[in-house]
């Protein structure tokens, strides 16, 4: 008797173990597909309605921006060897120095002049500079001089768009934005390595063609409609 027991209680034990295991596998197939129709219906919110035109304009605005500033950087040590520069490392290390007076301005004028001034004025005056640096490649201090301006105005331009990004969309679907268009950047950095290898031979028109993508960046960000600078965010 005593091991009849025994076993019928070792078969509840197993049976009680298998019935958890089910219900926890259970509840993560449910959890799963509420996270994934939850991801879903964050991104129909972003390119339906009232932020589908938004979302693109951000998107151009990241790809351009990412394609400039992240292309130029990359491959600026090699523009500087090319372009006969002595100290390649002192001037690159100019060019890097360059994210400090990009990071005051930000600090001095994002709530006051606001982050859409600011990331259109950036993003023309970085391009003002890359033109500046296509124009003149024989002169080391000009080459440097408008190089390190290019890093500081896209320096100013990244600051006041991650802010807009991240305040241009509601909460319930703020992050997703973020993400989807931070991966459109991404494709632009991507993008710019390829172009700027292809185009390495002939500095000036890659510098046209950066300057050209920032230029079409600060375009963009004049459809923008509003300006979320001192404003309360849904």
């Amino acid at each position: 008797m005593e091991q009849l027991r025994s076993e019928a209680e070792r078969e509840l034990s197993h049976s009680d173990q298998f019935s958890s295991s089910t219900m926890d596998v259970e509840l993560n197939v449910v959890e799963k597909r509420s996270q994934d129709s939850s991801v879903n219906a964050h991104l129909m919110l972003l390119f339906s309605g009232e932020h589908r035109v938004t979302t693109l304009i951000f998107m151009g605005i990241w790809f351009t921006l990412s394609f400039g500033s992240y292309g130029l950087s990359t491959w600026i040590a090699v523009l500087f060897t090319d372009v006969g520069i002595g100290n390649v490392y002192a001037a690159t290390f100019i060019y890097a120095c360059a994210n400090l007076p990009g990071n005051l301005v930000s600090i001095l004028y994002m709530d006051t002049l606001g982050r859409h001034t600011l990331l259109k004025y950036g993003m023309a005056l970085a391009a003002l500079s890359g033109l500046g640096f296509a124009i003149d490649t024989k002169d080391a201090a000009v080459v440097i001089f408008c190089a390190a301006l290019f890093n500081a105005f896209s320096v100013a331009g990244w600051n006041a768009l991650d802010c807009m990004t991240a305040e241009e969309f509601p909460t319930k679907c703020r992050t997703t934005a973020m993400g989807v268009i931070a991966a459109f950047g991404r494709l632009g950095a991507i993008s710019a390595q390829f172009v700027n290898g292809s185009l390495q031979s002939n500095i000036p028109v890659l510098l046209f063609v950066t300057s050209g993508c920032m230029f079409v960046g600060a375009y963009l960000s004049t459809l923008l409609g509003r300006d979320t600078t001192g404003k309360a965010l849904k």
